[in-house]
């Protein structure tokens, strides 16, 4: 049984009222919800759709799309959004009896999830569109609405909520509201909302996690019509307290925000027995809290010490738990539509071996873009904190790998920058053979490109394999999805392989009680070992980990794991992940800067370099001080 949340299906099966005049997400919308609904819920799921079902004016016209979600597998749960002129506060139980059975309808009352009650009601923001005067009438009557949703749970003996709102919890711009101020005093998890579309809307209100609360968007543009799941470690921690009865708590953090919310988690009373840090760099900050995992399970069940963080003394404190691999994703249907254009550069991907060959088809595919239809050879270079890391640290490492080699070392007080040249110029190839301009980059996020990819408007996405999870169950097949490597026009190239590494690393907290400690232990074995926990590794998560007890039985589904596998089995050369070595989190800042500067026509060249190889030094000997 899982939850899962979604709003803003518009549906007009009787009303003529075609939402893809708003946006291009918007094509086939209702052939999507079906279709990811049908691939993602079981009859013993419950979902909660968060509003705005159809465009009816009553019940008479909104019918036909009433009869469309009641024929979707699961229990559902229906909240009132601002364009549901079939049900007023008035109509509830009505609505309720009428659909017996069928459809649930959650306004001044409250459903259950397992020991959860789901509480919400419509909610509502200042946009702008009344007067002020207007706007807190009607948000204190939602108030009042959602506090008896509320109470009733609570006097039903509930003590765990997840509150459900239409309109975003807070109007823009405001840091809290008396949503969240409500969402505080009760103790609620989470907050799943909806109502904002299009990209520049979807930042309207919080995401992520706000004093210690998860709030998530839950539209159907903003997430491709696919029902919203809760995270899918907390699945697996679920089964395993199901299995044991010893519970575990997992908390996510947003795109971007994992070193902010491991340190907010730190500074609290109860402190998180588990969490990662991303190599030898990331362990510095935590290296103090690892506890020593040399007789653990999991260490005695990796497969190489090349897989952990060793210091001198034997002790380890960290154990990489997925092995990855990065370099740039293809849509091998659109490259197999490009190479029968007439005046394609190339016959066949295979053509594709270095960086000269991946730049003429990039500049062929942009100018034929509109033929082939498509919005541009590569996804959006975005540069908000959800995407940038896939330059300042992903496609840096190339330039660093390189130097590496050619010089025989494996880390450096002093880089060189001897191939900052090559890094521009296939950098220069993203911002000028892509979807958007370059002056719109640095509000473009990873959700942008995930989704530009994932609905076969680019070719190209650098990207891992980690991406599967978001690009999968779109327009783009699991058997048309591919890797390339990523090319930057070095002799020998040719023989090149995907980047290959790991920046995901188990640490144990040793400041955490013992008993916690020791149970912490317990359950990293049963993931390692267990059915259930190797098969959501392997299969729903879709890693490569390197222990030894997956098997052929567990190897994983994702297509990009099974490209990556390619290369191996070729004999090509990997591309080591030295940008473990990069000497702090501020060289990579400073790099991206500069980079967003050049690509936007703000900045020069220059200063990337300058920021490269100057910023290097400065901040190895700022990290090496004493």
């Amino acid at each position: 049984m899982s939850l899962y949340a979604i709003g803003d299906f518009h549906l007009s099966f009787t009303v003529n009222k075609p939402m893809d005049v708003f946006d291009k997400r918007w094509k086939n919308h209702v052939v999507k919800i079906e279709k990811y609904w049908k691939k993602r819920v079981t009859e013993n799921d419950t979902v909660v759709i968060t509003g705005d079902h159809s465009w009816g004016r009553d019940l008479a016209e909104c019918q036909a799309d009433l009869d469309f979600i009641m024929a979707l597998p699961g229990r559902k749960i229906l909240l009132r959004g601002n364009h549901d002129m079939f049900w007023d506060a008035k109509k509830t139980e009505d609505l309720n009896e009428m659909f017996w059975g069928k459809l649930e309808f959650l306004q001044n009352n409250f459903y259950t999830y397992e020991d959860y009650a789901l509480v919400g009601t419509k909610g509502y923001c200042y946009e702008g569109k009344d007067s002020y005067e207007h706007f807190l009438k009607i948000r204190e009557r939602e108030l009042g609405r959602l506090r008896c949703s509320f109470e009733a749970a609570k006097a039903a003996g509930y003590e765990k909520f997840i509150m459900f709102l239409h309109y975003p919890p807070t109007s823009i711009g405001e840091m809290e509201s008396p949503f969240t101020l409500m969402a505080q005093e009760f103790g609620a998890e989470k907050v799943i909302y909806s109502h904002c579309h299009g990209e520049k809307r979807y930042d309207d209100s919080f995401k992520g996690y706000v004093d210690g609360i998860e709030y998530k968007l839950v539209s159907g543009d903003y997430l491709n019509f696919k029902p919203e799941q809760a995270d899918q470690w907390s699945d697996l921690a679920k089964k395993y307290t199901d299995e044991t009865g010893v519970p575990v708590t997992v908390v996510t953090a947003a795109s971007g925000t994992y070193e902010s919310t491991l340190k907010s988690e730190m500074a609290k009373d109860e402190v998180p027995t588990l969490f990662q840090v991303n190599g030898p760099v990331g362990l510095a900050s935590w290296k103090d809290y690892c506890y020593d995992l040399k007789d653990s399970d999991v260490y005695k069940n990796v497969e190489s010490d090349d897989f952990v963080l060793k210091e001198d003394s034997g002790a380890v404190d960290g154990i990489a738990y997925v092995i990855e691999t990065y370099g740039i994703i293809y849509n091998k249907a659109l490259l197999k539509k490009y190479c029968e254009m007439d005046g394609a550069v190339i016959k066949s991907a295979d053509e594709i071996n270095n960086f000269e060959t991946l730049k003429k088809v990039a500049d062929d595919i942009q100018a034929k873009k509109d033929d082939l239809g498509v919005d541009g050879a590569f996804t959006s270079a975005g540069f908000d904190s959800s995407s940038d890391w896939r330059f300042k640290t992903h496609l840096a490492n190339l330039p660093i790998y390189y130097e590496y080699k050619e010089d025989g070392i494996t880390s450096t007080d002093a880089i060189k920058g001897t191939y900052l040249d090559n890094f521009k110029n296939l950098f220069d190839l993203y911002i000028t053979d892509s979807t958007c301009e370059p002056s719109l980059l640095s509000s473009k996020t990873i959700d942008d490109a995930n989704a530009e990819f994932g609905l076969g408007e680019a070719v190209f996405y650098q990207n891992g394999t980690w991406a599967y999870d978001n690009i999968k169950d779109n327009e783009v097949a699991d058997e048309d999805m591919g890797m390339l490597p990523i090319y930057i026009g070095v002799d020998g190239e040719e023989d090149q392989g995907l980047c290959t590494g790991s920046e995901n690393y188990w640490c144990v907290n040793k400041k955490a009680d013992e008993k916690d400690i020791q149970a912490t232990l317990d359950f990293l074995s049963w993931v390692i070992t267990s059915d259930e926990g190797r098969e959501s590794i392997s299969q729903e998560m879709g890693f490569t980990t390197p222990f030894k007890t997956f098997d052929e039985n567990y190897e994983s589904a994702n297509p990009l794991v099974k490209a990556a596998d390619e290369y191996v089995k070729a004999g090509k050369t990997p591309v080591s992940w030295n940008f473990t070595t990069m000497p702090s989190e501020e060289w990579k800042n400073q790099v991206g800067s500069a980079m967003l500067e050049y690509a936007q026509g703000t900045g020069e060249w220059d200063a990337v370099k300058t920021a490269f190889v100057d910023g290097w030094a400065k901040e190895y000997k700022a990290a090496n001080e004493g």
